[in-house]
């Protein structure tokens, strides 16, 4: 502990680390601290140093972000630091990537600068709280914004690195990747933008970046959904619906293989075309009304899964 401490950089302080998410006890510690043995998660990974603890993101008000870290062996490590997006509003720490680190990354992630409340409905993901952004009624929390938006990765990403080259003693690194999607997508988006320098390559997946029309269609879907226990479209419905648009939008590149590659060019109505046999395969009265909202277009952005990721996709 003591030699971790001795190599922190100024701005970061080792301890508790926010919210794991999924929970993991193994990864919990109080002091920041915790060696964790090979495969210990089930995932494969290597044996790894697991640092976590603060970094400060501004300092006239005092504002920090969480940030945790797992650091493989030095007989492991390829030279190279990756750090891992967050998804949705964040307010979570990922566990660390079991591929990233077997191949001898110095995996890196953080919060975004504040702690997200658990969930009441297990059907809703806890990054999807948003009540941090509020500093009372009627009134935004621009600190909290400004770590959530751009400072918590940028902070964590420069500090992160100095302190992997102290942990490794070395005095470069070989190259630094970012990888995010959805919030982790978003993420690497304005890292792009912003702070250009920071790493030599970044992978950005369906990044979560048009936020006042993503929420507003995720909104009015809600909403529309919740006008009757009929009108939701219920799970057997989103694979029936899968089923149709891929018999129906598939080939159109020429391959039937489980993939359309443009789905603005799938001309697929769901309320002609989705018949299933079962209870709940059919389309309601009530979800009919749907058609006029955006969860409508759910099925088409949907259609690109291949079968077995028939549900709505994840982040």
């Amino acid at each position: 502990m003591a030699a971790i401490q001795n190599i922190a950089p100024i701005g970061m302080n080792i301890g508790p680390g926010g919210a794991i998410d999924p929970p993991e006890p193994r990864l919990e510690t109080a002091s920041g601290v915790r060696l964790i043995p090979a495969n210990a998660l089930g995932d494969g990974s290597p044996e790894f140093c697991y640092v976590a603890g603060s970094v400060v993101t501004y300092s006239k008000p005092r504002r920090t972000t969480h940030f945790a870290a797992a650091l493989p062996s030095r007989a492991i490590w390829n030279g190279k630091f990756m750090f891992q997006g967050c998804g949705t509003n964040c307010g979570v720490i990922y566990q660390p990537s079991a591929a990233a680190l077997i191949k001898g990354y110095a995996v890196w992630a953080t919060d975004d600068g504040h702690v997200a409340k658990s969930s009441p409905d297990p059907r809703f993901a806890r990054e999807d709280d948003a009540t941090w952004a509020a500093a009372g009624t009627g009134r935004l929390d621009e600190g909290a914004l400004e770590d959530f938006f751009h400072r918590a990765v940028h902070a964590v990403t420069a500090i992160g690195k100095e302190f992997t080259k102290r942990y490794y003693a070395v005095s470069a690194l070989k190259y630094s990747y970012f990888q995010g999607c959805s919030g982790g997508g978003r993420e690497g988006m304005v890292e792009l933008t912003r702070y250009p320098r920071d790493y030599d390559g970044i992978i950005v997946g369906a990044p979560y970046f048009d936020m006042a029309n993503q929420l507003a269609n995720t909104l009015t879907s809600f909403v529309a959904e919740l006008r009757s226990s009929g009108a939701a479209v219920p799970r057997p419905l989103w694979n029936v619906a899968n089923r149709s648009i891929l018999d129906k939008c598939d080939s159109q590149d020429g391959v039937k293989d489980g993939l359309i590659q443009n789905p603005q060019a799938c001309d697929f109505n769901p309320y002609e075309t989705c018949r299933g046999a079962a209870p709940g395969e059919v389309v309601t009265t009530a979800s009919r009304r749907n058609r006029s909202t955006p969860s409508a277009s759910y099925f088409q952005q949907n259609a690109i899964l291949p079968e077995r990721q028939s549900t709505p996709a994840g982040r």
